[in-house]
């Protein structure tokens, strides 16, 4: 499980999830390319794995509401000017030779976790998840016949809710839908998020029967206490008995998602959580903030019967668990993701060719994401769109035979410049301002939104170079990527808008 949508929600120093629902890491517009102008490879040096502790005293300075530019715009930018019938058009222009990446949505949980932000319903009714799985079954159908060609999925993601709450067979009934309409290419990454409390040796079994290759462990703290404290007890041993049977049924990859930042942490008991997850040989591990959003998600009151850890605090927390990775072979990429020097994202992110959206950060450099399912966000080359997220207006317009869109965005040619900026930032931690902004016909002064906060970053000694040339985030600056992003993002107003805080 990963949390609310980019945008809509508020996290902190670095934030916790996203479409996938870490749910809705920023579709692209276009494929990277790294041999772009524009696009920099970072230097095997700037991997940082060093977490400095003398940015703490610029936490509370920097603690603000920021998006975690999971796609840019984000989702605030979202309207109703989208419709099914813009979504119609924009299916039928996409290119055949292009592979797609696909989302799908299954949003239920058998029990509530107090710290969750997904869009996800508690539910015991067998008739309400088989009516969700047809419709979503008739989603996938009717996408597929506006497309002009059949088209070849190289990624396909489930997020939830507690996508393995479903039976093995539902879950082999939705795959054979989607190899219905769609060709799923040889080599393609097919990942699930698993709940390690309800997981059996049948159902890894048939994980592995349908093509999954990566799994996700929802772990979020092996403290007891911690556990406690947020609704979710979920022993060591549990997990670890998920690890194996993903083993046994041929699925090697297997990411652990942790959340910093949750009441009753300490530096002694996340680096113990930390130790746990490097013992079992996590390929990659999510060290996502907690986002406390009562306004959007009230159960998350519950989590108020403690303290919940501050700015500075919650640095301290994420910096714990980082030394704790670094010295287990771990490489950090990104804002707040952990990956084996062998896995294939460390190796991207040594490369350049790190690629974040609306599932986080990611190898995938498809143009296009097709979201299937309640909430889910896809992403076309022109622009965005939002399934309804409601539950029952979604099987609703499922009966109706038409695509259940609730809002989008149309890019603008300055929307896909300044998207190229921020991904740099946020996946390679610099950026060539210049060379983008000459590229795409704009003088960098043009895409700078907060020029005031730029100059402070750098005179704070958070980044390095200026808009005519390329921007460094310092390894002191790490924990404020976020802030950097801010500062070339046109429709960032703090006043109005609610976002992850620092």
């Amino acid at each position: 499980m990963k949390a609310v949508i980019d945008g809509l929600s508020s996290f902190s120093i670095h934030g916790p999830f996203q479409n996938g629902h870490e749910n809705p890491d920023t579709p692209k517009s276009k494929p990277i390319d790294v041999h772009q102008p524009g696009y920099l490879l970072i230097p095997s040096c700037f991997v940082m794995n060093t977490f400095p502790t003398s940015s703490e005293f610029l936490a509370e300075k920097y603690d603000r509401p920021v998006p975690r530019y999971t796609s840019y715009p984000t989702a605030v930018q979202f309207s109703d000017q989208i419709t099914y019938q813009t979504i119609n058009a924009w299916l039928t222009g996409l290119d055949h030779k292009a592979a797609v990446s696909v989302y799908l949505h299954l949003p239920f949980c058998p029990s509530l976790c107090w710290y969750c932000g997904c869009n996800m319903r508690v539910t015991h009714s067998e008739t309400l998840m088989q009516d969700y799985l047809a419709a979503l079954q008739r989603e996938i159908a009717i996408a597929a016949s506006r497309l002009q060609h059949r088209l070849d999925i190289s990624t396909i993601h489930l997020g939830g809710g507690t996508p393995t709450y479903y039976r093995p067979d539902d879950l082999k009934r939705l795959f054979s839908a989607i190899g219905t309409h769609f060709d799923i290419l040889p080599g393609a990454e097919v990942s699930v998020e698993i709940d390690p409390r309800r997981f059996d040796a049948p159902l890894a079994r048939a994980l592995g029967d349908i093509g999954i290759t990566r799994a996700s462990l929802g772990v979020q703290d092996t403290n007891p206490a911690v556990q406690q404290a947020i609704g979710r007890i979920q022993p060591l041993e549990q997990t670890a008995a998920a690890f194996s049977l993903l083993r046994d049924a041929g699925i090697k990859a297997i990411n652990a998602d942790l959340i910093y930042g949750l009441p009753l942490q300490t530096t002694e008991s996340i680096q113990q959580t930390a130790r746990d997850v490097a013992s079992l040989g996590a390929s990659r591990i999510a060290l996502y903030g907690y986002a406390h959003v009562p306004w959007m998600k009230p159960h998350q009151r519950l989590l108020e019967k403690n303290p919940i850890p501050g700015a500075v605090e919650r640095l301290r927390l994420f910096n714990a668990a980082a030394r704790v990775f670094h010295s287990g072979g771990y490489q950090a990429v990104g804002i707040d993701h952990f990956a084996h020097k062998r896995d294939a994202l460390a190796k991207a992110a040594a490369k350049g060719t790190m690629n974040r959206n609306f599932m986080g950060y990611t190898t995938d450099s498809s143009p296009t994401i097709l979201g299937f399912g309640v909430s889910s966000i896809s992403s076309y080359p022109v622009g965005y769109s939002q399934n309804t997220t409601s539950i029952k207006d979604y099987l609703h317009q499922m009966k109706d035979e038409r695509l259940p869109v609730w809002k989008g965005y149309r890019l603008t040619r300055k929307d896909i410049c300044a998207a190229r900026i921020i991904t740099s930032i946020m996946c390679r931690l610099e950026v060539d301002v210049a060379g983008i902004a000459q590229e795409h016909g704009f003088p960098p002064t043009a895409l700078v939104a907060n020029a005031q906060n730029l100059m402070q970053m750098r005179t704070d000694g958070l980044i390095e170079g200026d808009i005519n040339g390329t921007i460094r985030v310092t390894s002191l600056g790490r924990p404020f990527t976020r802030i950097l992003a801010s500062c070339f993002d046109a429709y960032m107003k703090p006043s109005t808008q609610r976002h992850s805080r620092l």
